[in-house]
């Protein structure tokens, strides 16, 4: 049986030439649904299943009795049934989600342990039920806000299998990923490993490349004002202010979680209808997520931004604000709606 491991908690399993996919959520990659026979969904949550994305594929589901998952079909299953999926052989295990907190009301959950050419692959979901059968392959939850990392290893040393794998990382960086790989290498009892997205099980990495950092560079001839603008004003905190002998200066600032937004030009023509109300915005524009937009605003106005439009509340109910700044950018400060 090979596995593939995608983002987060997502894995494909492929015996036979059948394709069953597990958890394909918001954070795994759309391709990971790609050449599936069938899904199997341990429970609600956006993380384990995007809706929309497996509707569109067209695939059967397999999902938790009283799950909800809007309007994509599924064949409800109970805790402890036995199944063919796909020509796999799925035993569903456990019945509830962990609990963040005591008394918590929590959704089905459902653990799949899944069988194919005298193999066995655990997925477990959101929690830690132990099942009654042997475990080739376990897939363990590396971090959520339910898990103590102390869990995790408790979980494999539990189980016992031949080799685990880590799973459930979505909401980790790098340095707290190879931490917790670490504890679960040494203190599992077991064969662990990490594979990144996109690998597969005892094959030659072919993962995806991991894009760790966006940089925007942009050449300004006003250096100094740019800098106390952006460093001073908008308060980016700084990384690295380096000056040459031939008088060369690079100042780089930590603009938080940066993200690239690719727009094709009726989506940018749309955009500055909403936000500006004409057709304004340059190839490259700037946008900034701050706590209140209009009152950033105001601050870099008054540091020496020209305001282009406004704070104005978009169809999606962010308030977004343009404005020229230095080093020639145009900038979008947005306050994003409460979740």
């Amino acid at each position: 049986m090979r596995l593939t491991r995608w983002s987060h908690s997502c894995v494909a399993l492929e015996a036979g030439g059948r394709t069953l996919v597990i958890d394909p959520g918001g954070w795994s990659e759309p391709r990971a649904l790609e050449g599936a026979d069938a899904v199997l969904v341990t429970h609600e949550h956006g993380d384990h299943v995007a809706v929309g994305r497996v509707r569109d594929a067209g695939v059967p589901v397999w999902a938790p009795r009283g799950a909800d998952l809007g309007d994509l079909a599924f064949t409800p299953v109970e805790s402890g049934a036995e199944l063919t999926v796909a020509g796999f052989a799925v035993r569903a295990v456990g019945g509830r989600h962990a609990a963040v907190v005591p008394g918590q009301e929590v959704c089905a959950n459902l653990g799949y342990v899944v069988s194919a050419d005298g193999e066995t692959v655990y997925h477990p979901g959101d929690a830690l039920a132990v099942p009654d059968e042997a475990v080739g392959t376990l897939l363990v939850p590396m971090q959520a806000s339910w898990l103590k990392t102390d869990e995790a290893i408790a979980f494999v040393r539990r189980i016992r299998p031949d080799r685990a794998i880590g799973i459930h990382d979505g909401q980790v960086n790098d340095r707290a990923r190879a931490s917790i790989n670490h504890w679960l290498a040494t203190e599992g009892d077991a064969d662990y490993q990490w594979l990144a997205p996109g690998s597969a099980l005892g094959e030659e990495p072919t993962a995806l490349p991991r894009v760790r950092q966006l940089r925007l560079v942009v050449e300004t001839p006003d250096f100094d004002a740019a800098a106390a603008f952006y460093r001073d004003v908008l308060g980016l905190p700084v990384e690295l202010d380096l000056e040459g002998d031939a008088g060369e200066h690079v100042l780089i600032l930590d603009a938080g979680r940066a993200t690239l937004e690719l727009s094709n030009p009726a989506q940018v023509a749309m955009i500055d209808e909403v936000e500006v109300g004409r057709r304004v915005a340059p190839r490259l524009r700037v946008a900034f997520e701050v706590d209140d937009a209009a009152a950033a605003t105001d601050v870099l106005v008054a540091a020496g931004a020209v305001l282009v439009a406004p704070p104005t509340r978009t169809p999606w109910d962010s308030v977004n604000a343009r404005l020229e700044a230095p080093a020639d950018l145009q900038v979008t400060v947005f306050e994003e709606a409460p979740e």
